[in-house]
């Protein structure tokens, strides 16, 4: 296996985009590519913990542009997480609730 590492330049366009990677034997030009399982871009910018925007006590903030993922702030930078089903992450409770039952959402 080669491991082959690379920069992408993300831009707010690209969010909800799908992307996946797509490997070809350039040996065995005719043989069929190989493609990675597909992932959801869900972009945050990287100094988004930097603006500590609520002060919250476990590190867990509103997404900028949808109820239903939240940010954690880690050591190593924002990571998105998501509510599961279609629920939306309530700020004052600290949890993913019900949307109807979440009061702010950005």
């Amino acid at each position: 296996m080669r491991v082959l590492k690379f920069w992408l330049g993300f831009t707010a366009a690209m969010y909800n985009a799908t992307i996946r990677c797509q490997a070809t034997n350039g040996i065995f030009p005719d043989a069929s590519p190989k493609y990675s399982s597909s992932e959801t871009l869900q972009l945050v910018s990287s100094d988004f913990c930097e603006q500590n925007f609520n002060g919250t006590i476990t590190n867990k903030y509103h997404h900028p542009t949808t109820c239903h993922r939240y940010v954690t702030c880690e050591d190593r930078g924002p990571s998105v997480q998501a509510c599961p089903g279609n629920i939306c992450f309530s700020l004052e409770r600290d949890y993913c609730d019900y949307c109807s039952n979440v009061k702010t959402c950005p």
